[in-house]
């Protein structure tokens, strides 16, 4: 049950991160593997982007929290091109939405 309210919390909070760009569909994580499903129906694309995170890192580095997308798949090939070269394995600089999200799925 806890795991349940944990997603749909989630979602919920994912659905402000987005705010009105689009609907959070489906939002699921699982503790034991460290795996993130999202799907989303957003504004402007004919089909649900539908994402997935199996490996990511929170680090802390001069007094910052960062996130390091170590593996991230996609639905839309597009995107999978520009995370390849911009967010996977960098150090992306958290913001409080962010670090809330990341601190309730530690």
């Amino acid at each position: 049950m806890f795991s349940s309210l944990k997603n749909y919390g989630m979602k919920k909070t994912v659905q402000i991160y987005i705010g009105e760009v689009g609907q959070v569909l489906d939002f699921k994580y699982d503790s034991e593997d460290k795996r993130i499903f999202i799907s989303m129906d957003l504004k402007g694309e004919s089909e649900p982007l539908e994402i997935e995170i199996t490996d990511f890192q929170m680090i802390t580095k001069d007094d910052f929290d960062y996130l390091i997308f170590d593996k991230i798949e996609t639905s839309k090939p597009w995107l999978d091109f520009i995370i390849k070269e911009f967010v996977k394995n960098k150090e992306i600089k958290m913001n409080s939405k962010m670090k809330l999200l990341f601190q309730i799925l530690k």
